[in-house]
C-alpha cells in the first residue's frame, strides 16, 4: 500500500512539474522578463503583435514567401549591394523585381525575391509586417548557384549581419525597397 501511495504522489508531482514547465515561457505583456534574443532591437519582440497602422491588418502569422498586396502596390522590387568579402568594396548595386529569378552579373549567383516586409516583426507564432513605413525592412530571398538553392532566408536592411548568407567571395546587403 505504501508503494502505491508513493507511486501516486510521484506521478502527481511529475504531472504538476510538466504542467508548470509548459507555462514557463514569459512575455512582455504579463510584465515578466521577456526572453532576450539578437533580433529584439529589430522590432522582433516576444509577445509582440501586429498593429494596424497604415491600413495593414495582417493575420497573426504570414507566409514569408507571400508578397503582400499592400507591398506590391507600393513597391516593384528591392535594391541590393553585392559586396566583395575580401576587401569590403561594393561590386555592384542590383535592382531586383519581385518573384523573378534574376542573374546577378559578375557572380555565379541568381536570386529570387519572394517577399519584402517594410516593418518586419516576429512573434511566437511567426513573421508579420505591421506597417508600410520602412521601420525594419527585410526581404525573403532564394539565392541560387548552378541552379541549386544555396540560401533561402532573410536579409535585413538595419541588421545585415543577422542570418547573413555565407560565401568566401560575396556578400549581399539589402539597401532598400524599390518604389513604383
Amino acid at each position: 500500500m505504501k508503494k502505491l501511495i508513493l507511486l501516486v504522489v510521484c506521478l502527481s508531482f511529475s504531472i504538476l512539474f510538466v504542467a508548470c514547465s509548459q507555462n514557463s515561457k514569459r512575455s512582455e505583456s504579463d510584465g515578466s522578463v521577456p526572453k532576450v534574443n539578437a533580433m529584439k532591437d529589430a522590432g522582433m519582440k516576444a509577445g509582440s503583435s501586429a498593429d494596424s497602422t497604415m491600413g495593414i491588418k495582417p493575420p497573426s502569422t504570414q507566409n514569408a514567401d507571400v508578397l503582400l498586396p499592400e507591398i506590391s502596390a507600393k513597391y516593384k522590387g528591392i535594391v541590393l549591394n553585392v559586396v566583395s568579402v575580401k576587401d569590403g568594396k561594393v561590386i555592384n548595386e542590383v535592382t531586383l523585381p519581385f518573384k523573378e529569378k534574376t542573374v546577378i552579373k559578375g557572380t555565379p549567383y541568381s536570386i529570387l525575391v519572394d517577399s519584402f516586409f517594410t516593418t518586419f516583426k516576429m512573434d511566437e507564432k511567426g513573421v508579420i509586417n505591421s506597417s508600410l513605413e520602412e521601420v525594419n525592412p527585410a526581404t525573403k530571398v532564394k539565392l541560387y548557384k548552378d541552379d541549386r538553392i544555396v540560401f533561402d532566408g532573410w536579409l535585413f536592411q538595419n541588421y545585415p549581419d543577422v542570418h547573413q548568407f555565407s560565401d568566401p567571395e560575396y556578400s549581399f546587403i539589402l539597401l532598400k525597397g524599390e518604389k513604383k
